[in-house]
């Protein structure tokens, strides 16, 4: 009868280890996050935390540090739009290689480096290299960049109290709290590339750029020429995503930004659709030229 007892226990504890392990790997359960934080410090390795949203919102190798007070010198710059707005690019900056750009996210600041916290991804970008370009050129001292663009995007989910419209005006409220939008990005298309006409590409950016002024945002917008992705017997240039994204600068308040389809060609894209580091150059020195022209004015 005991040796029945002693072995209905060593079973059930058994059994409970296994459950126990299954919440720890699948429901993060203590001591998850102790055990991974070890192993990726034994390892060398970043701990990287993404949300619902696909977005990265905890690096290990993000530092906090106090955010800046803005001036009347200082960019706060926010992107939005899909994977070439976000971290899926090549080459990955670092601190160093940037000239007095900060990351903003979720109320606090980071040092830039890629990838940005806020935007899908954990790779490289290139709005940290466009933000340091405008420090270069003079046209700011400092800028603060809120990355919020997410992979794979298409253009209706970005339109009025859609899904990730909804999560752009929380951004938005969030950096509102701290800082005054200075210049709006959009980096979007490649999704919508079998558009079936312009009008409906226009008609939901439209409906975006609404809730955006509704939003007390005056910020001018910079929207890219970005269709391209793929192999090129899958698009066309010009089509209508990108007839409709030059079109949409005639409205008041769109400016034009850089033309990615032309400026950042297929050599330019390590897997035929992002960015590699030439790519990423070419569009963060276009961009800032004209961003840096448009305040010269």
């Amino acid at each position: 009868m005991k040796k029945n007892l002693k072995l209905s226990i060593v079973f059930v504890f058994f059994i409970a280890i296994f459950l126990y392990g299954i919440g720890v790997g699948k429901y993060k359960w203590f001591p998850h996050n102790i055990v991974k934080k070890f192993k990726n410090t034994l390892l060398n390795q970043v701990d990287y935390r993404f949300d619902d949203y696909q977005r990265l919102i905890y690096s290990s190798k993000h530092k906090e540090i106090n955010c800046p007070t803005q001036t009347d010198k200082t960019g706060v710059i926010l992107v939005f739009g899909q994977s070439n707005s976000a971290n899926h690019a090549q080459y990955s900056y670092q601190s160093d290689e940037l000239n007095s750009v900060v990351n903003f996210f979720n109320g606090k600041c980071f040092k830039a480096q890629s990838p940005l916290l806020g935007a899908s991804g954990k790779d490289g970008e290139w709005i940290s290299l466009t933000a340091s370009k405008l420090v270069d050129n003079g046209i700011y001292d400092e800028v603060i960049v809120i990355s919020s663009g997410i992979k794979g995007s298409s253009i209706s989910k970005w339109a009025e109290n859609n899904r990730l419209n909804l999560l752009l005006i929380d951004v938005i409220n969030n950096v509102k709290k701290k800082y005054e939008i200075t210049d709006l990005i959009w980096h979007q298309g490649e999704t919508d590339i079998k558009s079936p006409h312009i009008k409906i590409y226009q008609y939901y950016f439209k409906s975006l750029l609404k809730s955006i002024r509704n939003n007390k945002i005056e910020a001018p917008i910079f929207i890219s020429v970005a269709s391209l992705c793929g192999p090129k017997d899958n698009w066309t240039y010009p089509n209508n995503v990108s007839k409709a994204q030059i079109k949409l600068v005639e409205i008041d308040g769109v400016e034009m930004g850089v033309n990615t389809d032309e400026k950042v060609p297929l050599s330019y894209r390590y897997n035929l659709c992002h960015f590699s580091k030439l790519g990423q150059e070419a569009a963060a020195a276009d961009l800032a030229s004209k961003i840096s022209q448009y305040y010269s004015k």
